[in-house]
């Protein structure tokens, strides 16, 4: 998964998330999720869930939210791109 609503005191969309991500723990699946952030940092959240913080500028207007913008981040060797080869996001395992 990846979404640009990512803030520490957002609403909606992280409380999803968030919830998302106890499930996949609580079930045993592995989970990905790719949010924009300040600083890149790999974040395990339990046992099977994992956040990727890319390091993204804030968004227009914005003094919190960052934005991941495809014509930034869609190159083959971009922090984006790296992690999706690494999970493989499209192989059954």
């Amino acid at each position: 998964h990846l979404t640009n609503s990512w803030h520490p005191k957002s609403g909606g969309i992280r409380t999803f998330y968030l919830a998302l991500l106890d499930a996949a723990n609580r079930a045993g699946h592995e989970m990905h999720l790719v949010v924009p952030a300040e600083h890149d940092e790999t974040e395990m959240v339990g046992s099977c869930a994992v956040i990727h913080h890319i390091r993204a500028p804030l968004a227009p207007s914005s003094t919190a939210y960052r934005i991941l913008y495809p014509h930034r981040y869609l190159w083959p060797r971009s922090r984006l791109c790296s992690i999706l080869r690494q999970v493989q996001p499209d192989l059954v395992k």
